[in-house]
């Protein structure tokens, strides 16, 4: 059983990842319709890292490979360690 169990929580991780890097976009694509209002520190951070991987949505387009090279770098830590040199490390 522990192997199944094991294989499962591999599979929900990815899903998790995959709906983390989703909710990113989301979030990056949201806080450019809130122009000029600027966000703080850390949502900036995070803005410029999700920019840096999946440009703008201008048009309706697919979306399944800025989602997997977001989850990429959600997988990787590399979203956090950008968002932790602009504010410090998270406790």
């Amino acid at each position: 059983m522990g192997n199944a169990s094991a294989l499962k929580c591999w599979m929900v991780l990815g899903n998790v990842e995959r709906a983390l890097a989703i909710e990113l976009l989301s979030g990056t694509q949201g806080v450019e319709f809130l122009a000029p209002l600027t966000p703080g520190r850390g949502v900036q951070a995070t803005h410029d890292a999700v920019r840096s991987l999946s440009a703008r949505v201008v048009e309706d387009r697919s979306l399944g490979r800025d989602i997997e090279r977001v989850a990429s770098e959600i997988r990787s830590g590399a979203v956090v360690d950008a968002v932790e040199a602009e504010v410090g490390a998270f406790v």
